[in-house]
Order: structure tokens, then C-alpha cells, then sequence
């Protein structure tokens, strides 16, 4: 799916997350916007749903110095060859923390889009690790927070 059609600009790096915005807690905000500060041509892309969530989060994002326009609430598509080139049309996928993305990860592969994650202790925040590495992809796999905003912003900066 063209950028154009998403309303998203083709000359700048396009970040997503498609999973659940009440997964998005505020220290994944903090290292999301110091990507974003890191990468001026950045996007980041989320679901729309649920609108009480996007407007906390986007709130979030201004407190951190962010301008809204660089977070862009998508709607959910459907059928699945709809989503997965909705995520094709991005060049980043940034997983949540606390709890992974499990079937976005996995879309997210699909559509050969890289995942980065950051693995916890729990088994709901190490589905990823397990996927990337299933893949052969471990070097998407960080250890903490600010291994992943590294790893994002050296990936966006040298495409």
C-alpha cells in the first residue's frame, strides 16, 4: 500500500507499532520520543483504537517535546492483506515492553517489516525474542531500553 494512500509521507523514516495502545507504557514513550528526537524525518504510526488511549498518549508525546503531527493514528484494517500492507508501508516496527507484540510481531515478519523488541522476564514480554530468533533475526533482540533506542535510531539513520 503507497504511502501517499495512508496519508504518510514518502521521504521520511515511517516507525509503527499496530498492537494495543494501553500496552504503550510512559517509559516506552520516553525512549519512542528520544527516537524521534534522533530522527527529525521520523513518523511514528499507531492504531487509532481505543481514542481515549491516543489522546493519553498523545498528550505524552507533547510533554516530551514531540509535535502531534509526527504521531499519526491509523484505523485498523481489514481483510488481513490489507493490514500487513498497511504495515509493509512503514520501515520500523517497534514493539511494546512490558507486553510484547505477539500476532503484530508476526505481521510484522510477514510484511518484511524489522521488529525491534526488548525482552522482559515475563513470558508475555519475551514472545518476540522468541519469534526474531525463530527467524535468525536475534540481532534485532536488545537488552534494555536504551539499547533499543539506539538500535532504532542507527537503523533509521543509515537505512
Amino acid at each position: 500500500m503507497a504511502r501517499t494512500l495512508l496519508g504518510l509521507p514518502e521521504d521520511h523514516i515511517i516507525f509503527c507499532n499496530f498492537g494495543r495502545l494501553g500496552r504503550v507504557e510512559p517509559e516506552l514513550v520516553r525512549a519512542w520520543a528520544g527516537i524521534l528526537h534522533s530522527v527529525p524525518t521520523s513518523i511514528l504510526c499507531l492504531l487509532e483504537r481505543p481514542v481515549i488511549a491516543g489522546i493519553r498518549l498523545q498528550d505524552q508525546f507533547r510533554r516530551a517535546g514531540i509535535d502531534a503531527g509526527r504521531i499519526r493514528f491509523l484505523p485498523p484494517l481489514q481483510p488481513k492483506r490489507e493490514h500487513l500492507a498497511q504495515m509493509a508501508a512503514a520501515d520500523f516496527f517497534l514493539d511494546t515492553v512490558t507486553y510484547n507484540g505477539h500476532t503484530r510481531v508476526s505481521d510484522a515478519l510477514w510484511a518484511w517489516l524489522p521488529v525491534v523488541t526488548c525482552p522482559g522476564r515475563e513470558w508475555l514480554s519475551r514472545v518476540a525474542t522468541s519469534l526474531l530468533s525463530a527467524a535468525g533475526l536475534t540481532e534485532l533482540v536488545t537488552k534494555d531500553l536504551s539499547a533499543y533506542q539506539q538500535l532504532a535510531t542507527s537503523f533509521a539513520q543509515d537505512p
